[in-house]
């Protein structure tokens, strides 16, 4: 099976399980693709162990700026139009890569990743943040 993984997690438990999980799935001769962002934290762990192909993604949040509350809410309403654009490009990879599933894991920032709710993906996705299978297609 060819299985899309989708993260951006920092170093911690939920880092680990998603690696975990992944690794299994690859010993089981699953081949295992990992999309990310540049946010996510690779170092802890490294997708490099067990996946065939790792695609880092730009995205930076920007930083606040002291004493401009308004100014810094409309950054971060830019952050995540950012967020959203990037997402939509690595939903169309996912999508031109074939994969039978795609494995969404939880954004860092968000909670809910954004990728699920890109329109292009048309493999069934497993949502780690639900726990739960949905299929876009039908």
């Amino acid at each position: 099976m060819k299985i899309a993984v989708y993260h951006n997690q920092p170093a911690g438990g939920a880092r680990r399980a998603l690696y975990e999980l992944s690794k299994g799935l690859t010993l089981r001769s699953d081949t295992v693709d990992v999309f990310t962002l540049e946010t996510a934290d690779e170092a802890f762990l490294s997708s490099g162990d067990f996946a065939r192909d790792i695609r880092v993604f730009p995205y930076r949040l920007r930083s606040p700026i002291r004493f401009l509350a308004y100014v810094n809410d409309v950054r971060r309403v830019l952050d995540y139009r950012d967020m959203d654009r990037v997402c939509r490009k690595v939903a169309a990879d996912i999508d031109a890569g074939g994969y039978d599933v795609a494995l969404v894991d939880v954004c860092r920032f968000l909670q809910a990743p954004l990728l699920q709710k890109s329109q292009s993906l048309g493999q069934p996705i497993f949502d780690l943040f639900k726990s739960s299978y949905f299929s876009q297609t039908g």
